[in-house]
């Protein structure tokens, strides 16, 4: 059986993560991402400061060139986007910053916490988050977003270039991406496991894709879609800026 790459993403009240261990468990494991801030008040600095050194540590110490990464803010359209993006930057400083081989900012744009904004509100602040991203760090944005979007009638890409989609179903239809405005060729992944959520999605062979990862329980797990598999992606994000 075979797996495509995927990655693990961890919250400061999950359990711990061991990522070293992941990270020598080798392929199909490819990385690991982190909450690190939401709205305007929320980050958990010390958590994200450790693991955001352990999966550096982790890639290095295993000469793993293509073990990912990343970060993520969860989006609150109460507050102004602007001021959310460098709170978020500011928090990622303080934890260490990026380094080429990391994975673009994300920004995870989901109900909770949210009420019911027009889809206006949401588009307008989240272009205001991503334009900030891209004056403060040249770096592009990818949204995190699936049926809070559809719900709300976003159909803007919002200045994103890359979405990670979050289904936890067998199958990912066409329509699932288009019906929020992207297409395939944009999709970077595809979360097919979450908190209250086992695997569904099935390998070639019919064998069920893992709810859990080596060294870091049962996770939310994302298998990578990104056009051109693990080593085109690693070589986006290695390439000097």
């Amino acid at each position: 059986m075979t797996y495509d790459p995927i990655i693990v993403d961890k919250y400061s009240e999950d359990s711990q993560a061991d990522w070293d261990t992941l990270a020598a468990s080798g392929l199909p494991w490819a990385g690991g991402i982190l909450k690190a801030t939401q709205g305007l008040t929320f980050s958990a600095p010390d958590w994200l400061a450790q693991n955001w050194a352990a999966l550096e540590t982790a890639r290095t110490r295993n000469f793993r060139t293509n073990f990912i990464r990343g970060a993520y803010h969860y989006y609150q359209v109460a507050d102004d986007g602007c001021a959310q993006a460098k709170f978020f930057l500011s928090t990622m400083n303080k934890a260490g910053g990026y380094q080429l081989g990391d994975l673009w900012p994300i920004i995870d744009v989901e109900a909770d916490g949210n009420g019911n904004p027009s889809a206006q509100q949401i588009v307008d602040g989240v272009c205001a988050f991503v334009e900030t991203i891209a004056t403060e760090t040249g770096m592009p944005t990818m949204l995190y977003g699936n049926e809070f979007l559809f719900s709300q009638g976003v159909t803007s890409r919002m200045g994103c270039s890359w979405l990670w989609v979050a289904r936890y179903t067998a199958t990912l239809p066409q329509e699932i991406i288009t019906r929020i405005g992207w297409t395939e060729d944009a999709l970077w992944g595809w979360q097919y496991r979450g908190d209250a959520y086992n695997a569904l999605l099935e390998t070639p062979d019919k064998v069920l894709y893992p709810n859990s990862a080596p060294g870091c329980g049962t996770s939310d797990l994302t298998v990578l879609t990104f056009p051109g598999g693990l080593d085109a992606l690693c070589a986006k994000l290695w390439a000097k800026k």
